[in-house]
């Protein structure tokens, strides 16, 4: 993508390509505030926080549930979009 300025726009280096980054990152829910304060030192507040369900390394936990062993392997998660 290559901006287009006006001339009444000072842009130092016109004609430049613009690139941009994705950055998707899935967390466990209690570390929510402190990556949106390690974002927020350096000036990234824009985000797309989405509730989503996964297992990684804990491969879930079991659960009783009515004296009933459940097994959970999808364990909630949320997922960070950022675009910088």
């Amino acid at each position: 993508m290559w901006v287009d300025h006006r001339p009444h726009e000072p842009f130092p280096y016109p004609n430049t390509p613009i690139t941009m980054k994705l950055v998707v990152a899935i967390i466990r829910p209690e570390k929510l505030e402190d990556v949106q304060k390690a974002l927020a030192e350096r000036d990234v507040y824009l985000m797309t926080v989405s509730d989503v369900r996964g297992c990684g390394r804990q491969r879930g936990y079991t659960e009783v549930y009515r004296s009933t062993e459940v097994q959970i392997r999808l364990v909630p998660k949320l997922k960070l979009e950022i675009a910088v």
